[in-house]
């Protein structure tokens, strides 16, 4: 009977340098794994890297060079690559339509589904390579059901990231790579908008909540976690929504 250890498992989170990235790098530190935390602050994921033991790497996720350096040196330096999950993203601005700038609009899409679609495609080989790999993109319950009538950009961005998802599973599940997307609803980060923020026209939307109020971060860590390892060895293009029961009213 071999005495030797299981291989960790090897994983990146892009955009973890805080928030809900953070709480996600951490949770699959806890649970035995070696995380590689991207993110354009590159001090932020060196401080959390140098929390769980991990590595660091600076990633410009809307730019394609940027992104293909910093997924193939975590690869590198990680041994291989097991498991991807994306949590880089802007909120953008609150505003209607007619005041929302075409600079404006084409950020929040270049952040949030496109640095989305490049981050998948340059990791794409490593986890070919993988122990039982999957991916994990992070969207939100407004891809499902607006909480604001000013997240126009944001709530299209994210829609897109939902069908990108289930459209990439559909593509590399014979090759034996899981990808599901998680819906988080109101989350206490600091994109999240505040009560003060939401203004007193908006405070009532934050009552379709079930349960009543927002998640931690670290709640919707424990989900991604769950989701981005093996013991949901068969769930694929599912949308896994986390959202206290606002999107079932």
């Amino acid at each position: 009977m071999s005495t030797m250890e299981p291989r960790r498992r090897r994983s990146v989170v892009v955009g973890g340098a805080g928030g809900l990235g953070a709480a996600v790098a951490r949770g699959l530190a806890e649970a035995g794994g070696l995380v590689a935390v991207l993110d354009r602050d590159l001090e932020g994921a060196r401080a959390v890297a140098g929390e769980i033991d991990g590595v660091a790497g600076e990633i410009d996720v809307s730019d394609e060079a940027s992104v293909g350096r910093a997924i193939d040196e975590a690869a590198t330096r990680l041994g291989g690559l097991d498991a991807l999950v994306t949590t880089a993203g802007v909120l953008g601005e609150r505003l209607d339509l007619e005041q929302t700038s075409l600079a404006r609009w084409q950020e929040v899409i270049a952040v949030n589904l496109t640095g989305t679609f490049l981050v998948c495609r340059a990791a794409l080989g490593h986890l070919r390579s993988g122990d039982r790999p999957s991916v994990v993109t992070v969207a939100s319950g407004v891809a499902l059901r607006p909480l604001l009538p000013t997240l126009t950009a944001y709530a299209a961005s994210k829609g897109g990231v939902v069908a990108f998802s289930k459209t990439l599973a559909q593509q590399v599940g014979p090759d034996g790579i899981r990808v599901n997307v998680v819906c988080p609803g109101l989350v206490e980060t600091p994109m999240a908008p505040s009560r003060a923020e939401l203004g007193e026209a908006d405070t009532g939307r934050l009552e379709q909540y079930a349960l009543g109020r927002a998640a931690t971060a670290e709640e919707i860590a424990e989900v991604i976690c769950l989701v981005s390892g093996p013991a949901a060895s068969y769930m694929t293009g599912s949308t896994v929504v986390v959202d206290g029961g606002r999107s079932y009213w």
